[in-house]
């Protein structure tokens, strides 16, 4: 009987490795540039056609090869830049394995032109699918060239994975936004389409970090960070992190580079965020180049087929000095609050809730209507009754031996009946204020807890979905806003105009890193819209996935809804909470946030008498 256990043909072999080294275009950048970096290029351009799909060019006036090496770079583990197993343990190269031409051959059409600098003839060889179909002696300029086509045109499982065109060419830009920061002393230009997208010369800015970060974060972000500088005899921590005024939503806008390589570290993530403990808010990131300059033999970069983890020796002593060299940097700086004098909008929404008399107070009016003649004709003593006629609106509420429903998790009353959610919120006798979050409220049977902020966040959510009061919802702004952000952002907005217009910001790119912002969704007219904004663009960015365009204005939705409700620790008064859970009612799925968390709970008398009596 024949074995089961087979050894795989070559190809497929080959096809397998370089999967494990090329996940989409900007892995082919990034081996690309690292090659050119290693080969010791001062200027590098980056072409890409189709978001990389159809054609990544990187050019370099690096050191060239020998028809010799041309040919040998394209045989696996074939490299220049390690001899033995303990040269592993002391690496100062981006490269060393010898995968990246290989891998990237194995899954494209590829085509490298190269010549040294003292040579007058260079070497041109095309391969096709990991064969060399063609050598030969050329002329072409000092250094080397590499044209990668039809990426995984052998492939086609991996096709299928690979998002828009658009999307493709984010993380591309990215990538190059990294290699910037990590090397600012090479001039990059990055071409999508045939239009330079991106920038940088490290004869204008000299090699100076901060003159970098902004023509890749913008010169706002610049302005707003703070040096690190901090050494020990084997160990050096440089670069920029911000003052605690200037945080993100996420951790978008940290690069940690070592030894020239950006690398992702949980660890150094974690005493970044440590640093900063005590002067930023919970769930809010500084932006941070971190450079650390290390002993090669002191960290293991050949743990990860991309290389973009890495051990180290003593981790917990490189977690301890970056909390220290953030610290002394916070330290020697004395952060002033300031009072930014931009001209405010002025918009009529403004003038006609100053001259409404709303007993609700500054709160209701900023906050929880959008439209200024729903809220001047608040009739606050109308009766609370509301038809109920859809089926959605009737859920099934589960006692604890029942299963409960996946789609409505939510606040109970009574176990094993139908219950109307709108009778149920407009019966609600809210009573106080839990640590000012929560809402307490007495029900026919029972009391519920009611998240203020998911609460307000359905409110929202759905007043934007409605057709009738979306034009009412945005507010042009008297003075135009601009926003100067990073190259990956303002791919991603020109690429996504309908649906940030459709939600209410109408955005204009004014070239290079400015985006102008003309109006905004009304809601956000009290708030601080412009740092909303950039903090819905960096979490839309970082949740990219395939979606269409109505799946992207919800996100968006969503997203404005998030950021304009009511927060945890927002004072409410009975009044108040009673407008609150009285527009709560009037929404068509009061039990969930637009996010599908539960927006209260409730504890029925019958659970109190179990629990009390005896």
């Amino acid at each position: 009987m024949a074995g089961k256990i087979r050894v795989l043909d070559p190809d497929v072999v080959v096809k397998i490795a370089g999967g494990e080294v090329i996940e989409r275009p900007a892995s082919v950048v990034k081996e690309l540039v690292e090659n050119s970096l290693d080969a010791g290029a001062r200027k590098i351009t980056v072409e890409v056609e189709a978001g990389g799909r159809r054609l990544i060019r990187v050019s370099d006036d690096g050191c060239g090869m020998s028809q010799e090496d041309a040919v040998m770079a394209f045989q696996r583990h074939a490299t220049s830049k390690i001899r033995t197993a303990e040269d592993l343990y002391r690496i100062t190269t981006l490269g060393f394995r010898g995968e990246a031409l290989p891998s990237i051959a194995s899954v494209s059409h590829v085509e490298l032109l190269t010549r040294e600098h003292d040579s007058d003839v260079g070497t041109k060889v095309v391969v096709e699918g990991g064969v060399i179909t063609q050598l030969s002696s050329v002329g072409c300029p000092a250094g080397t060239i590499v044209t990668v086509r039809n990426l995984f045109y052998n492939v086609p499982a991996r096709l299928k994975f690979m998002r828009s065109p658009a999307s493709e060419f984010n993380y591309i830009t990215e990538m190059l936004i990294k290699f910037i920061l990590a090397h600012t002393d090479v001039s990059f230009t990055l071409r999508h389409d045939g239009k330079d997208v991106l920038c940088y010369s490290s004869e204008a800015t000299g090699g100076d970090l901060r003159s970098a970060v902004a023509v890749v974060w913008g010169s706002d972000t610049a302005s707003e960070l703070i040096p690190i500088e901090l050494s020990t005899p084997k160990v050096r921590i440089s670069g920029l992190t911000s003052k605690p005024s200037l945080t993100k939503s996420s951790r978008s806008h940290q690069v940690v580079i070592l030894n020239g390589r950006f690398i992702k570290h949980q660890g150094i993530a974690l005493a970044i965020t440590h640093a900063y403990q005590k002067t930023i808010l919970p769930n809010r990131h500084p932006v941070c180049v971190l450079r650390i300059d290390i002993d090669p033999q002191l960290v293991d970069v050949n743990v990860h087929p991309t290389k973009a983890e890495v051990k180290f020796a003593n981790e917990a002593e490189i977690q301890r000095l970056v909390v220290e060299a953030i610290e002394l940097a916070l330290g020697r700086t004395i952060v002033v609050p300031t009072i930014a004098l931009k001209p405010q909008p002025k918009p009529a929404t403004v003038k006609a809730l100053k001259r409404a008399e709303d007993a609700f107070g500054k709160l209701l009016r900023s906050k929880l209507q959008i439209g200024t003649e729903q809220t001047a004709q608040t009739d606050l003593t109308a009766s609370k009754t509301h038809a109920v006629t859809s089926a959605e609106n009737v859920v099934m509420v589960t006692t604890p031996e029942t299963k409960p429903s996946e789609k409505h998790v939510g606040i109970g009353i009574s176990g094993g009946e139908l219950v109307d959610w709108h009778e149920i919120l407009m019966s609600l006798h809210p009573v106080a204020q839990l640590h000012k979050t929560y809402i307490l409220a007495e029900a026919p049977n029972g009391f519920c807890i009611i998240s203020q902020h998911r609460a307000h966040e359905r409110i929202i959510y759905e007043s934007l979905c409605q057709k009738e009061t979306r034009a009412k919802a945005v507010q042009w702004l008297v003075t135009p806003i601009t926003l100067n952000v990073g190259q990956a952002e303002v791919n991603f907005v020109v690429e996504h105009l309908e649906a940030f217009s459709s939600v209410g910001f109408e955005i204009e790119h004014f070239g290079g890193g400015t985006l102008v912002v003309r109006s905004i969704p009304a809601i956000m007219v009290n708030q601080p819209y412009a740092q909303i904004l950039r903090d819905i663009i960096s979490e839309l960015m970082l949740e990219q996935q395939m979606r269409t365009l109505e799946e992207l204005i919800d996100a968006l939705r969503a997203s404005v809804a998030c950021k304009s409700a009511i927060k945890a620790g927002e004072v409410l008064s009975i009044a108040e909470m009673e407008q609150l859970l009285s527009d709560l009612s009037k929404t068509e799925k009061p039990f969930i946030c637009p996010h599908g968390q539960p927006v209260a709970l409730t504890i029925t008398d019958e659970e109190l008498r179990r629990h009390f009596e005896r």
